[in-house]
Order: structure tokens, then C-alpha cells, then sequence
């Protein structure tokens, strides 16, 4: 399929000249291809075919290269409406898995099992997934530190987002102990507060995180945020850099990108 290209530079899609609808449509039935018709390429093989015959006759017959170029362009438009259904069956199948993916973020039980099973491993936290007591965000109240939290906050999301993105559980301690994070009007704030931050801290032109507020527990009376963090099909970037900003995971990495990066004040990081 790759030699049906057509390139259309200086035209407006929607707008083309009546002999470039003809082209698209010669493409799509078979008819042209690599910017020529299919006819000249059976014309040339018969041609051949008699200089190396000795035939006398030096002009293709027409009806011989006819029949050739009708089996030809048959099998190239049966070819193209087959690629054109397995196409649209592929994107039929993405469209269930990405359905059925939709359901499991929609799931209060689905997240409560990974909540409760996640914080019995023993192992460190896989770099798809973290948990967090808290975030600080929710708790600096005065500027410059307040503001220096929320674009940290931001900064971690879209670092996340712009590797293969992941899952934020906020409730789970140092110790795996489930703690929640808070409850009736302190639960509501805290949302709007994480909600802000990222619509006001990372550039990018739709929702990057998935919030799900889950009960855990046996009374399903501890509230954790989980926040499914979207892997991006285009860099996020932190409005204060106003360019996309990858944040390390280990610390040593994060201070070498801090002072490479010119924050005012930043040291150079050591060598050892």
C-alpha cells in the first residue's frame, strides 16, 4: 500500500481541483499508483513481451493489454478495500480494550483491591505507581513556599505523564498503613486545591489525570485520591518553564537537573 501516495502540497484539504479528486479516486480503486496509471505497466510488459518474441507487430495489441491491466487493477482495489477492513477492525478492537480500560478507572472496587493488595508488598514501588500520605500542596499556606508546592506538585504529574504515565495513591504512608486523607469538607477542598494546580502549572490542551476519590477499608470509610496520570502524546510542560520538564526519580538525578536547568539559588550538585 505504500506505493497509493499522492502528495497534495498547496491544496486545501476539502478543496481540491477536480483532477486531483480523479487521482484520489484512481488510487482508491486501483486504477493509478506510484503517480501513474496502472495501464502503462502491463502496456511496457507486452511490449517487452513481443520485442523478445520477434514479433513483427511493434505496437501493443490494446485488447491484450487491457485484459492484463482489468486483473490487475482487480487485485490492487480488492487489496485496498481489504487493508481498509482490517483497518477499521483493528480500531473497532482498540476502541473495546480502551472501553474496557475506562471501566476499570470507573471501578471503586477495582481500585480498592489494588489499593489494599498494592500496600502489602513487600517490594519498592514500581515506577508505574506511587503512594503518598499527603501532598504537601494541601498544607504550605503562605507564599513563596505555597506556590514553590504546587509547582512541585505539577511538575511531579508531568514528569510522570511524559514517560509512560502511571498512578498516584494519596492515603498510603512511608509504612503502607492506610490512612486516608481526610473526610466531608476537608475532602472537597483538597480536591478543588489538586484540581487547580494542574489547570493553572501544566501547559497542555486536555484533562491529564484521572481523580477517583475510593473508600478502603472494611466499612469502606478511609477516603484515598487515586489520580491516573495519562502517558502524553506530546510533552506536558510546567507554565513557569514554559517548556516540558522531565523530573528524575532519584534525588541525585533531580538536583543535577535543578542546577542544569538555572533554578536561582541551586548549587551545583556533587560529584561523589
Amino acid at each position: 500500500m505504500a506505493d497509493r501516495e499522492m502528495n497534495l502540497d498547496g491544496e486545501e484539504a476539502g478543496k481540491w481541483k477536480e483532477e486531483t479528486r480523479r487521482a484520489l479516486a484512481e488510487i482508491a480503486l486501483g486504477v493509478r499508483e506510484r503517480g501513474d496509471l496502472v495501464y502503462w505497466d502491463p502496456y511496457r510488459e507486452v511490449g517487452y513481451e513481443i520485442y523478445e518474441s520477434l514479433d513483427p507487430e511493434t505496437t501493443p495489441p490494446e485488447p491484450r493489454v487491457v485484459r492484463r491491466t482489468a486483473h490487475a487493477v482487480y487485485d490492487k482495489c480488492a487489496t485496498y478495500f481489504l487493508e481498509i477492513r482490517d483497518s477499521l477492525r483493528n480500531i473497532k478492537l482498540d476502541i473495546e480494550k480502551f472501553k474496557e480500560q475506562q471501566s476499570l478507572y470507573a471501578s471503586d472496587e477495582f481500585w480498592r483491591t489494588f489499593i489494599t493488595k498494592a500496600s502489602k508488598v513487600k517490594t519498592a514501588e514500581p515506577q508505574l505507581w506511587d503512594f503518598k500520605e499527603t501532598l504537601n500542596v494541601w498544607h504550605v499556606k503562605d507564599d513563596p513556599a505555597r506556590r514553590q508546592a504546587k509547582v512541585t506538585f505539577a511538575e511531579d504529574v508531568a514528569s510522570l505523564a511524559n514517560t509512560s504515565g502511571g498512578v498516584l495513591v494519596i492515603g498510603v504512608n512511608d509504612k503502607r498503613e492506610i490512612v486516608g486523607i481526610g473526610e466531608g469538607r476537608n475532602l472537597e477542598n483538597r480536591l478543588k486545591v489538586a484540581r487547580d494546580v494542574l489547570e493553572g502549572f501544566v501547559e497542555y490542551d486536555r484533562e491529564i489525570v484521572i481523580f477517583r476519590q475510593v473508600g478502603v477499608g472494611e466499612k469502606c470509610d478511609t477516603i484515598c485520591l487515586v489520580m491516573v496520570d495519562i502517558p502524553s502524546v506530546f510533552p506536558y510542560g510546567s507554565k513557569r518553564r514554559g517548556r516540558p520538564f522531565l523530573i528524575p526519580r532519584s534525588t541525585r538525578d533531580w538536583n543535577r537537573a535543578r542546577y542544569e536547568d538555572g533554578y536561582p539559588g541551586d548549587q551545583k550538585p556533587s560529584k561523589k
